[in-house]
């Protein structure tokens, strides 16, 4: 599966964060990562769903959760991470991408 990530700055003195769109041919999705979370998002990649899911970012109002499996990174969207509203898996790699585009927004 292709991703296009973009991420673009948000560099407000006190709620520095970052925007960041993950697109497909089938879906976009936008969501805004403080600064301060950045470091988590970091950790994905080696965590595992037996572990828990990571807290990170929020999407249409709603917390992120991320969580790894089989080299898969699934981003549940909504109150909890177990009763979300809005669910999809990415590549592992997807998660590499984005902390590249980070550091150089």
């Amino acid at each position: 599966m292709d991703v296009s990530v973009l991420v673009e700055a948000d560099r407000k003195p006190k709620a520095a964060s970052y925007k960041v769109k993950l697109q497909t041919e089938v879906f976009e999705i936008n969501i805004r990562i403080p600064a301060a979370e950045v470091e988590e998002l970091k950790l994905v990649p080696s965590s595992s769903w037996d572990e828990g899911s990571m807290q990170i970012g929020e999407s249409a109002g709603a917390p992120v959760f991320w969580s790894t499996e089989d080299g898969v990174v699934a981003l549940l969207i909504g109150e909890d991470d177990e009763n979300w509203d809005i669910a999809l898996s990415v590549p592992v790699e997807v998660v590499d991408t984005i902390l590249q585009a980070i550091a150089k927004a």
